[in-house]
C-alpha cells in the first residue's frame, strides 16, 4: 500500500488539515505558516499535487475547520479573529475582528453552512450568522431608476409641463 505525503516548502510549517466534504473534487486544505502570516494550502487528493497556495491572514492560524459542503472555510487566529473564506476562489467572505479576547481555540459551521461557532481561550463562545455573499446589485438599481422615470413621466404627463 502506498502512502502519500505531502512536503512542505523550505520555510514553511503546516498546522492543521481538514478533507472538504465536497462530492465533486475533494481535496485536502492544510493551514500553513511563513514568514508573511498564515495561508492555507490546497491539495489535490487523486494525485496528491499541490493546487494553490493562499495567504489569509498575518496573524498564526490557531484553529481551522471546513463547512459541510465544502463551500466555506473557517480561520481563527491567536488575535481572536475570525475569518470565512469562500473555498473556491479562497476570498474573504466574512471577518469577525477582536471575536474573542484570546486566541480562537475551536471552529465549527452549522450543518447547513449558515452559522459558525467559535470558542476561545477566554472562555467564551461565539455563533456568527453567515449571510450569503453581496448578489451584484445592478437589477435593484434598474427597478429603482424604472419607478423614478415612471414616476417623472406621470408627473410630467399630469401637469402638462411637456406639449
Amino acid at each position: 500500500m502506498l502512502t502519500p505525503s505531502v512536503a512542505p516548502f523550505q520555510d514553511e510549517i503546516f498546522a492543521f488539515c481538514r478533507f472538504s466534504h465536497s462530492d465533486k473534487n475533494p481535496v485536502l486544505y492544510i493551514t500553513s505558516m511563513r514568514g508573511q502570516g498564515g495561508s492555507i494550502v490546497r491539495w489535490e487528493i487523486s494525485s496528491w499535487k499541490r493546487m494553490s497556495t493562499k495567504q489569509v491572514v498575518r496573524d498564526p492560524v490557531c484553529a481551522f475547520n471546513v463547512s459541510a459542503d465544502g463551500k466555506l472555510l473557517a480561520v481563527g487566529t491567536i488575535e481572536g479573529d475570525v475569518l470565512i473564506i469562500n473555498s473556491a476562489n479562497m476570498h474573504v467572505h466574512n471577518v469577525v475582528r477582536k471575536a474573542h479576547l484570546g486566541l480562537v481555540t475551536a471552529l465549527m459551521f452549522s450543518e447547513d453552512s449558515r452559522a459558525l461557532v467559535s470558542a476561545s481561550l477566554d472562555s467564551s463562545a461565539r455563533v456568527t450568522v453567515i449571510k450569503d455573499a453581496k448578489k451584484n446589485g445592478f437589477s435593484l438599481w434598474i427597478v429603482v431608476l424604472v419607478i423614478l422615470l415612471a414616476i417623472v413621466a406621470y408627473y410630467v404627463k399630469t401637469e402638462g409641463i411637456l406639449h
